[in-house]
């Protein structure tokens, strides 16, 4: 991730070896797909600690926005939202603010369809002073690599065909590989990627207590599908 600069918050649930198979037999394919899915319901900016906390005639606001990417084991392509610019929606938002997605479920994080192995899911935050044009330009940039990069489809490919010992590696090679793209893209952008959230949902455990994650004074809400 050595293209993304230093974070206001990281935030992980869970493990690459929660989703992975460890057995090298079919295990995936004796497996029943559940139909599950997430979305977002909260997000709260972490709080300002730096000199324009104390200074209270600065502009706090941030225009902050977020994209989503998230795969499974089932040879589902990555997926990845927002993908058109209409859906890039920035939010003005002051440190320490909560916003709240009220219409719907939520904003989508891993659409609902059975799944298989568990859920890898990543949330970046970043913030940009480019407007809303700009910024809906830099995600369909950021979108349109990671849906692109063949490299991915590969190796979610090869966690699927050869499950076993090695399983979890492959899992967080992929893990890590997507900021890596998504992150040269902002940086050419030049906007700030303010927090990264990663999550691993095992397809048949109950996910309860995973779904509100807090870390740095920042802190997201998750929600289950159906």
């Amino acid at each position: 991730m050595s293209t993304i600069p230093a974070l206001d918050f990281l935030i992980t649930a869970g493990s690459p070896g929660d989703i992975a198979p460890g057995e090298p037999h079919e295990t995936l394919a004796a497996e029943q797909p559940r139909e599950r899915g997430l979305v977002l319901k909260e997000l709260t900016l972490a709080a300002d600690h730096g000199l324009r906390a104390h200074i209270p005639f600065l502009d706090h606001a941030k225009e902050i926005y977020w994209l989503v990417t998230s795969f499974d084991l089932s040879r589902h392509p990555v997926f990845v939202f927002p993908l058109k610019a209409a859906d890039a929606q920035p939010i003005a938002m002051e440190p320490g603010e909560t916003f709240r997605w009220t219409l719907g479920a939520g904003a989508p994080l891993a659409p609902l369809r059975a799944i298989t192995g568990g859920i890898a899911v990543m949330v970046y935050v970043a913030s940009s002073h480019g407007g809303a044009r700009a910024i809906g330009e830099h995600l369909t940039d950021a979108a349109a690599a990671v849906k692109s990069d063949r490299s991915l489809a590969a190796a979610i490919e090869k966690v699927v065909t050869h499950p076993g010992a090695t399983a979890a590696d492959a899992v967080s090679e992929v893990a890590l590989e997507i900021p890596k793209i998504v992150g040269a893209v902002l940086a050419k952008a030049h906007d700030e990627v303010v927090g990264l959230f990663q999550g691993y949902f095992p397809a048949a455990a109950d996910w309860s207590g995973m779904l509100t994650q807090q870390e740095a004074g920042a802190t997201l809400v998750l929600g289950e599908l159906p």
